[in-house]
């Protein structure tokens, strides 16, 4: 079995009972010599693969803050990374030109990173905004750029820029703090690129961060699984008694179990991220059916109540609303029943839809 080397901080990393560090150093190795033999085969094989890390929990989080960065001993970025630096417009007087604030800031960062660490894109806001509005521009940003970094007065901002593809890439932004002394600015760099966001996902138990690239050993991943999985047993919603199971992966290589629990959903007593709860559903008319009202849930889920006093209720979701409006849309109501619309054959042979009777000649439906 291999020996983990046990560095001071790995000591420090609290980890959970029956979490075997010395059983994942062994999984991280043999999913690294199965990736390079797989890369030998390849077009590219000197391309660099990203090691990632899936967390299934028993649990979904519930609350407003789904985004959590967490420090690891090493980079999980490859050495040759593509770096977006996003910084403000000119908000004094004087109206600065885009182009110059870039061509400003690259001189700065030339002069205060010494090559240590490589820009290859620095933006405004406004040029990053009008240059990538379309989705096929921000596709193609989002396959060109490795990691975006935002001064932290406009990081706020950056979502909806960006679009769902960094987000689907697993390549999230992070805020650098730009405004304090040039001279902390390397060391923010250094500090920034040991970073890697999680994303707890509201949609299923599953969510996916970055913990690795080949490029490091074996050991170097296995120290930064250990903070990830002491950061899990501390701060995850839920806790530790919420996690399921733990798979690494490289894309396009099965995924390897780490760990796997044996508790259940009964053993969470609470599970929900950072920022208190979501805000309470609201209710209103719904306009397509008279009588009946409708209450959207912050997540997005869609009940239709039957009754104003709200005691009988029907849950569908948005694609079950979707279809039902559409259906009210082909067909009229006859007494408590719906019945289609009647047809007649025009000259030309195809299905004509006839009007609808007004309210006096409809016939009650006994």
């Amino acid at each position: 079995m291999t020996n983990v080397k046990v560095t001071e901080e790995v000591k420090q990393h609290r980890l959970p009972d029956g979490f075997d560090l010395a059983q994942v150093s062994t999984a991280v190795q043999a999913l690294l010599t199965h990736n390079s033999s797989k890369k030998e085969a390849s077009l590219f094989p000197e391309s660099t693969s990203r090691l990632l890390l899936d967390i299934t929990t028993y649990k979904i989080p519930d609350g407003e803050h789904h985004f959590y960065p967490i420090t690891l001993p090493f980079s999980p970025y490859p050495e040759s990374l593509d770096i977006l630096l996003v910084i403000p417009d000119d908000l004094k007087e004087t109206k600065t030109e885009p182009e110059h604030l870039v061509i400003a800031m690259k001189d700065k960062l030339l002069q205060l990173l010494a090559g240590t660490i490589k820009i290859r894109e620095v933006m405004t806001l406004k040029q990053l905004r009008d240059e990538y509005s379309t989705y096929e521009a921000k596709k193609a940003l989002a396959k060109r750029i490795d990691l975006v970094l935002a001064d932290r007065r406009i990081f706020k901002n950056l979502s909806s820029i960006l679009g769902r593809e960094f987000y689907r890439k697993k390549k999230f932004p992070l805020g650098i703090n730009l405004e304090q002394d040039e001279e902390k600015w390397l060391d923010e760099f250094k500090y920034l690129l040991r970073k890697t966001m999680l994303n707890l996902s509201t949609n299923g138990p599953t969510a996916t961060l970055v913990v690795g690239n080949d490029g490091l050993t074996a050991d170097e991943i296995t120290q930064n699984l250990s903070k990830t999985v002491n950061w899990l047993h501390r701060k995850y919603p839920g806790g530790w008694a919420n996690i399921s199971k733990l798979s690494v992966y490289v894309a396009g290589v099965p995924p390897l179990v780490i760990y796997l629990g044996n508790g259940s959903i009964r053993d969470v007593t609470k599970s929900v991220c950072k920022g208190g709860k979501l805000p309470e559903p609201e209710t209103d008319e719904l306009s397509t059916l008279p009588g009946r009202k409708i209450r959207v849930h912050p997540r997005g889920e869609i009940e239709i109540l039957k009754d104003e006093d709200l005691s009988d209720e029907e849950t569908v979701n948005t694609l079950g609303v979707e279809r039902e409006l559409k259906f009210l849309k082909n067909k009229k109501r006859v007494g408590e029943r719906f019945e289609p619309l009647p047809t007649k054959k025009s000259k030309k042979g195809r299905g004509k839809r006839m009007k609808p009777k007004s309210e006096k000649q409809q016939v009650k439906v006994e």
